[in-house]
């Protein structure tokens, strides 16, 4: 019993000395947490004191870029070879071309592209003379674009008639030709003067793609129409994406000249890609009604093939333009091929080989030109 009474008084002395140990190490723990936790406070108001910092950083750096104008554009010069009779080879200086734009905000934007064609030279005197000079300057483009949303934007200004491909899709670092198809800018004008809507629509698995607009006309650019009626026209086009990057458009377009002629235009395109396979194809038709007179049907197409092989690009065209039904001797067909070497994305050496053949009676007869070019967007 003593024995027993001895034990446990010897274990009770053992667990109150064990709990006095305990309670200093468990006050020097808490004690460690307590800062510990001060510590990671003060930390989590530094991150976000910087937080604040970094946005308004961000968003000062993103309003900096929204005030800066956006300089680019391209350049390409060629060596023609010909066996037309009226012309000799040479090289000429073909395009230097400037874009300006600049995002006024998410929603606003401005564009203009000014072209400089064949290094025109002009001077003027100081009794108000100038000299006559060759090439060419122009405004090609000038507008303000106002994105509602994807699926609505509003343009006003000179813009590129939405119809067709290589009316809007022509820069020659992008495209494997430097001679443009027979037809493009003759059934369709190459800009108009007012104001169009546009967007893309996704419809399923396809996409379409609208444009709708009004304008001067041909013949009434930069200043006023001569005329009331107004151009007008439309583009659709239907994206196929999971069907090997197919597109599909129409256009359509009526205009009345000065002189009272009315045109009416039409035009189909398909773009196909099926690996490094790239093939595109345009049809456009005119019927001009004149005031007097009889009317004629103007129309052209072109058939293009390419194939992408690393930086080397093969391709073929085939042309047709037949600009008036009326005068039987006036068609022109165009066979063409060569290669494209591109350098880098944005720069391209290109040679290539034109056909023409023309009709009967026509001046200079058929002949042959080599282009031997190179392109550079900047």
């Amino acid at each position: 019993m003593i024995r027993f009474c001895s034990t446990a008084f010897f274990a009770m002395a053992l667990i109150v000395s064990m709990a006095v140990m305990v309670i200093p190490a468990q006050a020097d723990d808490s004690s460690k947490l307590l800062q510990k936790i001060k510590q990671l406070e003060d930390r989590i108001e530094d991150l976000e004191a910087n937080a604040e910092v970094n946005t308004e950083t961000v968003e000062d750096l993103e309003s900096s870029i929204e005030s800066l104008v956006r300089v680019s554009g391209y350049i390409d010069a060629e060596y023609i070879v010909t066996d037309k009779e009226t012309e000799s080879d040479g090289f000429r200086i073909h395009h230097f071309s400037v874009f300006l734009s600049k995002s006024l905000n998410p929603k606003w934007r401005i564009f203009t592209e000014i072209e400089y064609e064949d290094a025109p030279f002009y001077e003027a005197w100081a009794d108000g003379t100038l000299q006559d000079g060759e090439g060419k300057i122009l405004v090609e483009q000038v507008y303000t674009d106002f994105k509602v949303s994807p699926k609505l934007s509003l343009r006003a200004g000179r813009y590129l008639t939405p119809a067709g491909i290589w009316l809007i899709n022509h820069y020659p670092p992008f495209v494997p030709t430097q001679l443009r198809p027979l037809h493009i800018r003759k059934i369709f004008p190459q800009y108009l003067d007012g104001a169009t809507v546009s967007g893309d629509i996704n419809f399923g698995d396809q996409l379409i793609s609208y444009a709708l607009y009004a304008g001067n006309g041909e013949g009434n650019a930069g200043n006023k129409d001569l005329n009331d009626e107004k151009a007008v026209g439309g583009r659709l086009a239907l994206l196929f994406p999971t069907i090997s990057d197919m597109a599909f458009g129409l256009s359509a377009m009526k205009d009345t000249f000065n002189d009272n002629t009315e045109k009416t235009a039409l035009g189909a395109d398909l773009k196909l890609r099926l690996g490094a396979f790239k093939f595109q194809a345009e049809y456009a038709q005119a019927n001009f009604e004149p005031d007097a007179g009889d009317s004629f049907l103007s129309e052209g197409y072109y058939l293009q093939a390419q194939y992408d092989i690393s930086r080397l690009t093969l391709f073929g065209r085939y042309d047709f333009f037949d600009p008036s039904d009326a005068v039987n001797s006036d068609k022109v067909t165009v066979a063409s091929g060569g290669i494209n070497w591109r350098w880098s994305p944005v720069i391209v050496s290109k040679i290539e080989v034109n056909s023409f053949d023309l009709q009967e009676g026509v001046a200079d007869g058929d002949y042959v030109e080599w282009i031997i070019s190179s392109a550079i967007f900047f």
